[in-house]
């Protein structure tokens, strides 16, 4: 599960980078708001930019979104797994780790 969520940031990542790199190939500033907002959605829809590179920002956002969701989901999964057999006596010593919210 947790080579699973990997997979799924190290794709959000990705799509974030790509991103990135439009915005820095036409010296855009994006808005502070999250990447996968419905902010940032209407800002990308109010540039003026190439349409291969708006499909590319329809895509990653879509991606963006996706694994938002998909991360949602195993995360739920693995705080319901961290109450059982045999992770629950760890998960006291784990929850005082920093960088681990629960």
């Amino acid at each position: 599960m947790i080579a699973h969520r990997q997979r799924l940031v190290r794709q959000r990542v990705q799509a974030c980078n790509r991103l990135q790199s439009i915005l820095h190939a036409h010296d855009l500033v994006p808005p502070t708001a999250k990447p996968s907002s419905q902010e940032w959605q209407v800002w990308w829809e109010s540039l003026e930019i190439p349409a291969v590179e708006r499909l590319r920002v329809q895509h990653d956002s879509a991606i963006l979104q996706q694994m938002d969701t998909l991360l949602e989901a195993v995360e739920k999964e693995l705080y319901r797994l961290s109450g059982q057999s045999p992770w629950a006596a760890d998960m006291t010593f784990l929850m005082q780790l920093p960088g681990l919210v629960w």
